[in-house]
């Protein structure tokens, strides 16, 4: 493997690590997991039914390396990870988000130890609404409190805000708290759109069999509810990822979504930017 660009001495040299069994990795974060300042990696399994939290440790240089005797269980399969200091101990801690409905979301408060196990779960919640495919973190009703908004898979989309109290755990989500998005959301993203103070959301949304998707925004109303959506579309887009930064420079955040649409002659995809209008 070559790094990239190829002959940029800026690029990306290959990285050696251990990884983990054959189990369908699907999401990834980076956490210092035993407390030496270097970023490990902590995995989500979605192949495995039982032990499907892996952890990377981090040897230094470019070598990771992995036990599966330190694996933990989130108690389903996890799509997914999130991450935020849940219990205001300085730490970062690990949110997963399972497959199917009920309690499909695991809180993990770190241990702030050297030696495996670095994460303990707690009481898992339930986003209400469908699947949880995705989650971010924030304080969005201002309370001091580290909480999860998820992205529910579903024809009917929605978003699902899940309390956090402070001290690692969460609140599931109620009626009042889920709000409507486009059909079949995957992803998420969070940042304050309208400079408010409030925290807001993107979603991308897959869409139907045979229906275009849309990239809907909603925003933050302060207190764990958000206003009615507005949606951004592009002909027959698919989309399943977004994100949302400020790409030219007019001190005003811009959306982008990668658009997952199948086709051939190379209409098969494309990446989308949003300008903002900071309204």
């Amino acid at each position: 493997m070559t790094s990239w660009p190829p002959t940029h001495k800026r690029g990306f040299p290959t990285t050696s690590f251990a990884p983990p069994p054959a189990t369908r990795p699907v999401s990834t974060r980076a956490h210092d997991c035993n407390g030496d300042n270097k970023l490990d990696v902590v995995v989500n399994l979605n192949g495995s039914a039982a032990l499907n939290i892996a952890h990377l440790i981090n040897m230094g240089g470019t070598t990771f390396q992995y036990n599966v005797a330190n694996n933990l269980g989130s108690g389903n399969t996890p799509y997914s990870l999130a991450m935020g200091d849940f219990n205001k101990d300085g730490k970062p801690d690990i949110a997963a988000l399972l497959a199917g409905t009920g309690n499909n979301v695991v809180p993990f408060r770190h241990n702030a130890v050297a030696n495996a196990p670095w994460l303990t779960a707690g009481t898992a919640v339930g986003s209400g609404s469908g699947m949880a495919y995705h989650a971010v973190s924030g304080d969005f009703d201002k309370d001091g409190n580290v909480d999860l908004v998820t992205v529910n898979n579903q024809m009917n989309g929605t978003i699902s805000f899940i309390k956090g109290n402070g001290q690692g755990g969460f609140t599931s989500a109620v009626a009042a708290n889920i709000s409507t998005t486009g059909s079949f959301p995957e992803h998420i993203a969070v940042a304050d759109l309208d400079g408010d103070g409030n925290l807001d959301v993107v979603t991308a949304n897959y869409g139907g069999a045979g229906a275009s998707g849309t990239v809907s925004w909603l925003l933050g109303n302060g207190n764990g509810t958000f206003k009615g959506m507005q949606n951004l579309n592009m002909g027959n887009g698919k989309f399943n990822s977004v994100g949302i930064a400020d790409f030219n420079k007019d001190g005003v955040l811009d959306i982008v979504a990668t658009d997952f649409r199948p086709g051939s002659g190379g209409n098969e995809g494309a990446i989308v930017v949003w300008r903002g209008t900071g309204q």
